[in-house]
């Protein structure tokens, strides 16, 4: 499992060792209580910036949550909060006091809360959701593309095969053996999909694919295999990102959409808010999520996701 936007195939094309040093350094003599008010541990820092002093208006601009090691070699997650925050000469003791642009903090902070989880070892803190999370991501994927190349009932379903392999096996943390295929079997079959499959079916398709998949690239392969060779040569791993690319806008834009497909942080903050926030409604992603919303239980994984952020208020 991914647990790092800038270890996606996108995100290691942006050099951020300038950023993560800088950051290190700058934690040195300044890094207490930027976690505000989120729980965070010894061990797994969280670390909000903005742009509240000289020094980290100072710190260069990223757009993705960093994690990195700090000054103790204890794991930190860094994120910069600035596009979305109020500028103030005024003590303020929550980031709730001075938020600006309210859709881009919510998505960026829930975004790097999914993402220190995954950091801190916590892979189980999402699995009661898990089904949402999952077959979201073969709608939204399958759909788009349908759109694209014109996929006939048959083809879309098995392409919601394949991208339900994808996510099941890339949500897994070590290895991947016969045990975690045969569960991917099973959660598939037991997924409603836009044509009823058993799961005879479902492990024949599943037969053909395969299961070493940790990118886009893997996932476009896998895609290509179920469709077959009249409709494969329409398909490659750019194609797939063009499609997508355009199918959802907030921070990050095209560059957090490519991420979500491997990063599951990513995709889990971006689906909450293109459920719950109207500034995404308009977004085909929102779309697409909100026409299957009753096969996703898409209502309870907003109050589940909505209960987790309060929770994690100290």
């Amino acid at each position: 499992m991914i647990t790092n936007p800038y270890n996606t195939s996108f995100g290691s094309l942006i050099n951020v060792t300038p950023i993560e040093e800088k950051l290190a350094k700058f934690l040195i003599t300044n890094g207490s209580n930027l976690n505000y008010e989120y729980d965070s541990s010894e061990d797994a820092t969280l670390v909000f910036i903005t742009g509240k002093n000289d020094e980290e208006k100072e710190l260069p601009l990223w757009e993705h949550p960093i994690v990195f090691n700090d000054h103790k070699g204890n794991i930190a997650v860094a994120v910069d909060l600035r596009k979305f925050v109020k500028v103030t000469n005024e003590d303020f003791l929550t980031l709730s006091e001075i938020i600006r642009d309210n859709s881009g903090f919510q998505f960026t902070v829930l975004r790097t809360l999914v993402t220190y989880e995954y950091v801190s070892g916590n892979f189980g803190r999402f699995r009661s959701v898990e089904r949402t999370i999952y077959s979201s991501f073969a709608y939204w994927v399958a759909d788009s593309l349908s759109a694209g190349i014109m996929l006939t009932p048959d083809e879309k379903v098995k392409t919601e095969v394949a991208v339900l392999h994808y996510i099941s096996l890339i949500m897994v943390n070590g290895e991947i053996g016969n045990e975690e295929v045969n569960t991917a079997i099973i959660k598939i079959a037991n997924s409603k999909l836009s044509l009823p499959l058993n799961i005879k079916v479902v492990k024949s398709i599943v037969s053909t694919l395969n299961n070493s998949v940790e990118s886009i690239d893997d996932l476009v392969n896998n895609i290509k295999i179920v469709l077959g060779e009249s409709k494969a040569v329409m398909l490659d791993t750019n194609v797939l990102v063009n499609i997508l690319s355009t199918s959802w806008f907030g921070p990050g834009g095209s560059e957090t959409v490519i991420m979500a497909t491997e990063d599951i942080a990513t995709w889990i903050a971006m689906l909450f808010v293109s459920a719950e926030d109207n500034t995404y409604k308009r977004t085909r992603l929102s779309t697409i999520i909100h026409k299957y919303k009753t096969k996703v239980k898409l209502t309870d994984f907003v109050k589940y996701m909505e209960l987790y952020v309060k929770e994690r208020k100290i």
